[in-house]
Formats: C-alpha cells, structure tokens, sequence
C-alpha cells in the first residue's frame, strides 16, 4: 500500500481535528477500534470450543466474555490489548499487557443477568413463567478438590455447594424456611439414596416452593470441598432475575376427593400450586385461615367421627395471603372414620367353642370395641384385629350371646363410634366321643403288645375324661387278686384322642368317655358308655419263655400261669426253667457238636495212626458225661426239693395249687 493510500485511509477513520492521523491510535479518542487477546487455562468460546488463546476486536474498550463460562474459576490469565485506526482492528498500535486471577466461587450460566455488576439492577431479565432451575458453570479444579471417579471418567469436582436465595426488590429471606433474620444457606449434597456421588450444577425448585409470579428474586452460589458445605470458596456475585406474570392454580395431593371411604385421623390436607407462596384455607363448619404451608392437619378433636367434609384452598402470589387470586382450588370432600362395621359371624344356634367373631373392616379404623354380654358374661375388649376369638370359661355351652362392634379414630380402643346394631347366637352342646378302637363289646387278648383306645376327636372337645371299670372277672383268672370289686374306677383327663391300657386280669370291663370344653371337665358332654373283654388269647404268639411271671401273655402249654405277679416262689420256677433250658435243649445240641467233633478226631486217629487222639476223645467224653449228669442230678434234686416243701412239679402233679 502507497503512503498517500494509507493517510488517506488514516484520514478516513479518524476524527477531525486529530493530530498526525498516521497514529491516531495515540489518542484514544480517535482510535475506532481495540484488539484483545487472553491466554491462559482453557476457556470456552460461544460455539463451545475450548482454546487456550482467545482473540477478538472491539469496537470500544470493554471486553464482555462471550458466555458466563468462558473464564474457569480461580485460575490466572493473561489479557493484552492494542488500539487500531481501523474499525477492523488494523493499523494498531503495541500491545498492553496485565495479568489477572478469577474468583474461585461459581459463574452464572442461567437464568442469565446482564448486568453482572450492579448490586440492585435487574438487568432486564424476565422470566415468563416460573424458574424452576438455577444453573451455573461446572468447575474442574485437581488443585483443590478431591478425585471422584464415575463410571470410567476420573472427575475433581465440588462435593456440595452453598446457594443463599432471596425475593422481593429489598433482598428478603424465605420466612417459611428461616426463623432468624439471617439468611443461611441451602446445602446441596449428592442423593446418596439415589448413588449420586456428586451434586448437580443447578437448583431445581422440584415442588415450586421457592419461586412466584410477578416477583423480583437474587441468589449467589459458593462450591465445597466435602459433602457438609464446609470448606467452600468465596460466594459468588448476587445474580438477579424476575418472573413473569401467570395464573395460579392449586392441585389436590391428599386426600382423594371421595365422600364414601372413611379416613382415619388425624387427617392432613394436602395441595400443591406452582408458583404460590401462601393460601386461604376453608374447611367448612369447622376452621379457615392463611397458611403459608402447603398442607394443614386437623384431628379428633375439630372433626366429628362418621362425617362428611368440604374444604377449599385459594392461592396467593404474596406472603401475606392477600395478593391471591379469585378462583379458589376445590372443593373437595373427604369422610372421617368412626361408623358402624358390619358383623359377619358367628350367629345362628349350635356355634363351637372356642368362637371366632368376626367383622367387616372399616376404612380408616385404628382399632375396635368388641362387646359381649349374655349367660352372666358382660365384657368389652378393644383391639386392632377385625377378628376375636373367645373360649371356656368365657363361653358355656348351651347360652345365648349377644355381641357388637363399635370403630375407633385411635389405637386401644379410644375415641370410638357408635355400637353397630347386636347380633345373637347360640353356643352348641358338646358331642359324646365315639370309639375308633376296639369297638363296643370288642375283646382285647393277651398275646397283644399294647391296649391302646382311640377315639374320635369331637369339635370343640380339646379335653377328655374317661373312665375304666372292672366289672366281672373271667373263669379262666387264677389271679386271686383279680377281683371286680376291688378295682378302683380311674378317671384321667387327656389332651389327646387314645389312651394306653395297663390292662392285667381277665374278665369284662366297662369304657365311659366324655368330652370336655376345659383340662378341669366343667363343661363336658353326656357320657358314652362302651364295653370290652380281656381274654385268654387262643392261639398265643410265643412260648412262656424262662421268666415264669410278670408277663402279659399266659403259654398254655406250661402248667402256670405267666401272667400271675413275680412272688418268691418263682424263684425256684425260674432256676428250674434255666436247668430245663440247658439240660433239654442246649446239652443236646452240645451232644450232637460233640459226636461230630469226636468223630472227626477218631478218623484222624486212625488214619494217623496217632493213639493219643483217642485219649483225648475218651477224656472229652468223660468230662460230657460228668457235666450232663450233674446237670440231671440238679434237676432230680430241685424237683425234689419243690415236692418236699410242697410243690408238684410236672412229674409230681399239679404244684401250682400249693402255695408257700
């Protein structure tokens, strides 16, 4: 370019009056334009690139970042700046240099402010609508926060931060929230029920508690190093912006608006309205007011049981309830608690006991009043069930009762209703067991192992009582002991449906049964009389065996009679059956091993020529034969003692009909 172009362009672009317009950029008031450039740790342009230089031209000396996070907080960063002629940033001037560090307490992303700087200015952001999200810039800083490590990425991040919220034009605090005139902060930490592990970059006002119509709002921010909001960074500026205007509606929460399903009490009415900060209640025939909440209790003591309701809600934009609107939210309806439940069971004649009463439940019901009365019974008894049951001595058999329910608002049978209308029934009379085992006039025989009778249970009989009589001795006992009149009748109460039989002479025997509703049978059913026999098995299982007595089975083929009770003269009975046993069953078994035996040895003696295995066969024998006749000579001489003393044993007649 030619010198006379370039002073005719300088000429151009600066104002009149400007000195050697070859260096208009010497005076500031005849540059028309700056060049800035910043280096530094990364910064994010408008179209979200990261760089690490950043230049731009300015048409006037104030450089404005083109978004709220170009900067990263608490770095240093380099800016230079050189005044141009040309309004496109040519024929510049040198550079300025200065240096400077940024706040480390969060930038502003949304809603945004324009006025970064002044205090109280709005900055004409509106908000049409409500704001349910405030959002600021991430911050990644490995000098000052903690690593945290999500899925495959390595994060140093804040733990939690700090937000301190105001509303209305003068900075006021949520009265709602804080009881002192000090604002403190909203911690905002990680749901750790939810496996957060960091916080998010925004506040959300999820149930539209904090933010209105119509309402100028401020905020600032400050990061944390842990979880508890300690440890944090500078807060950052206050930021500004207003809602728009809209219409406020209220949305039911609790309850449902139903007039039929009882409720129990305390009842809490619910609503919700985005955008509301306070309301007018009406709960009809019984209280309204102004509530700042979003719900209000009322309990037994302001409500009727067994009553229908009608409450309304009208929102207001305002904290005073004053600036609300003109629709109101309802009405809705809701019923209490406390009506009549209706009875089920038992009624009608021959109801068991134990008796389950049993009723309808009642929506809401914290729990009931049963009541009974009939047969000198008369007693009321709250509980949390809708069933009850009742047993001896309560109950009796063959009574009439009359029964009713009444519903309560609270546990234990406290602040109830009405009774619901009686109901009647009458109790049954216990059945007579009937025997499963022997049936009527059925024997019993010696041979068995056990004399067992079983019966059948009967419903309601959990006891019984039975009763064992000895009535007529049979012609076959020798026992003189058995005698039916000396039999003493037993009478035992069991908790079960057979009983075991000691059962010991001969004869008839008379079975009573009856069931009883108690384990002291005050309350029985009529007797049921049964009869049975104890007889002499035909056909015994066994031999009497060595033991003479004691035995419950008789072996016909002895003269004696096993059953008979162990006496000392069965002493004698039982040395006689031991010698009877080896001389007449084992000793001949011994004779046969011994003939084989002494057989073998005498082939061997004579096929070996060997004459002292017939010595030793010779003395075997010898010393069999002095065994086998002292043997005989103790049974000889035992029998001869019973005769003598006067038994007669086997060969010397019927002993058994001497005694001592």
């Amino acid at each position: 370019m030619e010198e006379n172009d370039t002073l005719k362009s300088c000429s151009d672009t600066c104002p009149e009056g400007c000195y050697a317009p070859e260096k208009c950029y010497e005076k500031s008031e005849c540059s028309r334009s700056y060049v800035i450039r910043i280096e530094g740790e990364e910064m994010i342009k408008a179209d979200g690139a990261i760089t690490t230089s950043y230049t731009e031209v300015l048409d006037k000396s104030e450089f404005i970042a083109p978004n709220s996070c170009f900067f990263k907080s608490g770095k240093t960063y380099t800016w230079h700046v050189k005044a141009c002629c040309d309004a496109k940033g040519k024929s510049c001037g040198p550079e300025s240099t200065w240096t400077f560090i940024t706040n480390t307490a969060p930038e502003l992303m949304s809603p945004y402010d324009e006025d970064w700087n002044g205090p109280k200015n709005i900055g004409g952001t509106i908000i049409e609508g409500i704001s349910s999200s405030l959002k600021w810039c991430k911050i990644e800083d490995s000098d000052t926060y903690q690593e945290t490590i999500i899925g495959d990425e390595k994060v140093n991040r804040p733990l939690s931060y700090k937000a301190l919220l105001y509303h209305s034009e003068d900075d006021l605090c949520y009265e709602q929230l804080y009881s002192t005139k000090e604002c403190p902060p909203i911690i905002l930490a990680p749901d750790f029920s939810r496996k957060e592990l960091l916080p998010p970059d925004e506040f959300l006002d999820t149930y539209n508690f904090f933010f209105t119509k119509d309402t100028t709002y401020a905020w600032k921010i400050s990061a944390c190093e842990d979880t508890y909001g300690e440890n944090c960074t500078d807060y950052s500026q206050l930021w500004r912006f207003e809602t728009g205007e809209w219409k406020l509606v209220v949305f039911l929460n609790n309850p449902d608006d139903d007039s039929e399903t009882p409720l129990s009490l305390p009842i809490t009415l619910a609503w919700d309205s985005s955008g509301a900060n306070s309301y007018n209640y009406k709960l009809y025939g019984v209280s309204s007011g102004k509530t700042q909440a979003r719900s209000i209790t009322f309990n037994d003591a302001q409500l009727s049981l067994d009553t229908v309701y009608r409450w309304s809600i009208q929102p207001c934009s305002d904290y005073e309830s004053e600036e609300c609107e003109d629709l109101w939210g309802g009405p809705w309806y809701f019923k209490t608690t406390g009506g009549q439940p209706n009875l089920i069971s038992p009624t009608g004649n021959n109801v068991s006991i134990p008796t389950k009463f049993d009723w309808q439940e009642v929506g809401g019901a914290k729990s009931y009043v049963f009541k009974i009365f009939g047969g000198g019974l008369n007693k009321e008894i709250p509980t949390e069930e809708t069933t009850i049951s009742l047993d001896y001595p309560d109950l009796k058999q063959e009574v009439n009762y009359t029964w009713q329910v009444k519903t309560c608002a609270k546990t234990e049978g406290k602040v109830c209703g009405s009774y619901s209308n009686p109901q009647t029934f009458k109790t049954f009379k216990l059945e007579v067991p009937h025997l499963s085992y022997p049936k009527n006039n059925e024997n019993f025989f010696t041979y068995q192992k056990s004399h067992i009778l079983d019966w059948e249970q009967t419903e309601g009989g959990d006891f019984y009582e039975y009763e064992v009589n000895f009535t007529n001795v049979s012609d076959k006992e020798t026992n003189q002991n058995c005698k039916s009149e000396n039999i003493v009748p037993q009478e035992i109460t069991e908790n079960t449906n057979s009983v075991f039989l000691n059962l010991t002479c001969l004869g008839d025997y008379q079975w009573k049964i009856r069931s009883c509703l108690d384990k002291d049978c005050q309350e029985t059913s009529d007797w049921g009389n049964y009869n049975f026999s104890f007889v002499q098995g035909e056909e015994p299982s066994g031999t009497g065996g060595i033991v003479p007595c004691g035995r419950t089975e008789d072996d016909a083929k002895t003269p004696w009679n096993e059953r008979e009770d162990c006496q000392i003269k069965h002493i004698f009975l039982l040395m006689r059956n031991i010698i009877d046993f080896v001389l007449w069953t084992l000793a001949p078994l011994a004779i046969g091993i011994l003939v084989l035996g002494t057989g073998l040895m005498f082939y061997f003696s004579i096929r070996f020529q060997d004459s002292l295995f017939l010595t030793r066969i010779k003395l075997v024998w010898k010393a069999a034969g002095i065994g086998y006749g002292i043997l005989f000579l103790s049974w000889i001489v035992l029998n001869l003692f019973l005769g003598i003393i006067g038994f007669q044993v086997g060969i010397f007649g019927n002993w058994w009909q001497t005694g001592f």
